[in-house]
């Protein structure tokens, strides 16, 4: 195992058929192993954030995170936090498992983000070409890390 490798995130256990909700830096996925059978879009026409979790939450088991800024630090503070106020308040949080830094290709943004209220959200990522040797015939592919979380 290098310890340099970024560890890779199955894009698969996103249900890229539901609607996908944004605010600045993350977007709100379900699961695609997630209890979709209810209309999930309530929480879209829901005004504040929190409302829109709990009706995500009342509609499917668990979803992900996916930071779409390069602000990463804040997302594994607010882990760190929430497992603090967890163990020593008892206080309850919703995030399921740490975050993790994984890469993401253009092609896979474009369409993670095609259901969300700006699709084009994957051009103001921070895009590089990809290290991995190309054939001839195509240019390398654009990556860029990106930090997803269960919740």
């Amino acid at each position: 195992n290098n310890p340099r490798q970024i560890p890779t995130f199955s894009w698969d256990s996103l249900d890229l058929n539901q609607p996908v909700f944004c605010g600045a830096d993350k977007c709100l996925f379900s699961a695609s192993s997630s209890k979709n059978n209810a209309n999930t879009t309530t929480a879209a026409t829901t005004s504040t954030t929190h409302q829109s979790y709990i009706n995500f939450k009342e509609q499917t088991s668990h979803g992900y995170l996916v930071q779409t800024s390069e602000f990463f630090e804040s997302i594994f503070d607010g882990y760190k936090i929430a497992r603090y106020l967890s163990k020593t308040f008892e206080i309850r949080h919703f995030l399921l498992e740490p975050p993790v830094t994984t890469l993401i290709d253009r092609r896979m943004a474009k369409r993670l983000f095609r259901n969300t209220s700006h699709p084009k959200r994957y051009r103001k990522m921070n895009w590089v070409p990809s290290l991995s040797p190309s054939n001839n015939t195509h240019p390398p592919a654009r990556r860029t890390k990106t930090v997803v979380q269960k919740i």
